[in-house]
């Protein structure tokens, strides 16, 4: 696993009476609607420099939303809860398998998906994690109070191995470290092995 960036935006809108003028030609959307324009217009980002597009979680979806509302009523952000976790403690308890993480917040006066998209492609750390050839998933969660608190969940995923597959792993590594060692390959036998899952199962 590896480190979470920190990575805090704020994106105001310019105090200009034309400028205001041409937000009222949007219609405020629903939050769920600002959530997909972010995700779509990442992935358009990502397929202009060839990169595959990220793949929408609904569990990473409800841990940033949780995110987002919590930072919306402390008014304030942070990467960390108000109950002290981090994004990762959330998906940890969500079963979320994972090899690296980040994480993008922001809060912005304006509901406009494209004015909030292009000021965080405009910060080099926002960009780096919605530029990240290994990140695979993406959750979004938007809270508007007094302005809208927006959370970018990223996780490169780790998909769980069965139990054979993970036995065939450690098998393999630990003849390659004896091979290392000039020492002979080790056989594994069957019923040795079903004996090592019952003590395991009893120790987890």
């Amino acid at each position: 696993m590896k480190k979470i960036f920190i990575l805090i935006t704020v994106i105001c809108c310019i105090k200009n009476p034309l400028f205001q003028q041409k937000l009222l030609k949007f219609k405020k959307p629903p939050l769920t609607e600002i959530e997909k324009s972010l995700f779509e217009l990442i992935n358009k980002e990502r397929e202009k420099i060839n990169l595959r597009p990220l793949e929408y979680s609904m569990k990473l979806r409800i841990i940033a939303n949780k995110h987002s509302k919590d930072m919306a009523e402390q008014g304030r952000l942070s990467h960390l809860f108000s109950d002290g976790k981090s994004f990762i403690d959330y998906l940890v308890k969500e079963d979320l398998y994972f090899i690296k993480t980040g994480e993008n917040i922001a809060f912005s006066e304006t509901f406009v998906p494209e004015i909030i998209h292009n000021t965080l492609m405009n910060s080099p750390q926002h960009r780096e994690n919605i530029l990240n050839r290994n990140f695979d998933m993406i959750g979004i969660g938007v809270f508007e109070k007094k302005g809208y608190y927006i959370t970018q969940d990223f996780i490169q995923s780790l998909k769980p191995k069965t139990k054979e597959e993970a036995r065939k792993i450690i098998i393999k590594l630990i003849n390659q470290t004896r091979k290392e060692k000039s020492l002979p390959k080790i056989s594994f036998l069957k019923g040795v092995n079903e004996f090592a899952d019952l003590i395991s199962e009893r120790k987890a």
